[in-house]
């Protein structure tokens, strides 16, 4: 009888040992996997906003198209017409000071020409050069002078101007956009009851500025009289415009 009782006493001892130690493991693991999902939970928390920087540049160069245009009574003509005033611009830019890195033909068109009863009576030649001019002092002068040299069959095409390089604008723009995203980050994270933490994800793009609407002028309105005057210009200001999307972790 009293083995048998020791028995018993040592087998539910031995039962309850291992209950003991089940409920310790199941909550053990339970609050591991709570803390787990609660650490995932704050590594998600994160805001993201989007800033923008702009900063205004004098242009230091010009671009100009230059066009020519001649209406004959065969291709040969037509295309030999172009030819000579298309030479005499280019020969006007040279004496400019414009090198040939600054100069490309841009498009030659040839096309019959018809009359006003459709009948074609001829043909269509035309050609475009683009010029850099780098000194703006002086390139209402050379524009003028360049579509005087081709005479009446020259256009100017359009005008465009341009930032030499952009590097410092860039910066300034960056930093501003960097402070904007910020700013907004901030308000958010304060709205929230909380703090910003480290930055985790960057990613800019760099805003283009508008093209300026093409101006036209014809030879006979720039050289009225004989005499080239030179044309105004008004550079004006470019901006430079920096958007970045900013990822904070929040603490």
């Amino acid at each position: 009888m009293v083995d048998s009782k020791r028995t018993r006493s040592v087998a539910v001892a031995i039962v309850a040992c291992l209950a003991v130690a089940a409920y310790f493991v199941i909550g053990s693991g339970s609050s591991g996997r709570q803390a787990s999902a609660d650490t995932a939970a704050a590594a998600g928390d994160t805001v993201s906003v989007q800033g923008t920087g702009t900063v205004q540049g004098v242009p230091d160069r010009m671009s100009a198209t230059f066009g020519v245009h001649a209406t004959r009574g065969n291709v040969q003509d037509a295309l030999d017409a172009v030819a000579r005033d298309a030479q005499r611009v280019v020969s006007a830019l040279r004496h400019a000071g414009v090198g040939n890195n600054d100069m490309r033909t841009t498009d030659l068109e040839l096309y019959p020409h018809y009359n006003n009863n459709g009948g074609r009576d001829g043909y269509d030649a035309s050609e475009t050069v683009s010029a850099t001019f780098h000194d703006l002092g002086s390139a209402g002068r050379h524009i003028s002078a360049t579509v005087a040299a081709a005479g009446n069959a020259a256009t100017v095409n359009g005008l465009s101007f341009d930032l030499s390089s952009d590097t410092k604008l860039l910066t300034q723009a960056r930093s501003a956009a960097f402070a904007d995203a910020k700013a907004r980050a901030q308000q958010y994270a304060e709205l929230s009851g909380r703090s910003l933490g480290p930055v985790r994800h960057v990613t800019e793009s760099i805003v283009s500025a508008d093209a300026p609407q093409p101006q036209f002028y014809k030879g006979a309105d720039l050289a009225a009289g004989g005499t080239a005057a030179a044309v105004p210009l008004r550079a004006g200001q470019q901006p430079v415009t920096v958007v970045v999307t900013v990822v904070w972790q929040l603490s």
